[in-house]
């Protein structure tokens, strides 16, 4: 088996993704991420760039 890290595989096999430290911070974007110069976000917290909006569940029916 090759040897792999995590950042490598992921760049791989999703090269969409991002990745979070303990903190909620972004500490790494895949290459497509890095493509489309969001460089800007590394280290940045989760909340500081992304808002969760949820659905009111008496919409879905």
């Amino acid at each position: 088996m090759a040897d792999w890290n995590v950042s490598e595989l992921l760049d791989r096999l999703c090269p969409l993704h991002m990745r979070f430290g303990a903190a909620g911070q972004i500490v790494h974007l895949g290459p497509t991420l890095n493509k489309m110069g969001l460089e800007a976000l590394l280290g940045q917290a989760f909340d500081d760039v992304f808002t969760i909006e949820r659905t009111r569940s008496d919409h879905l029916f």
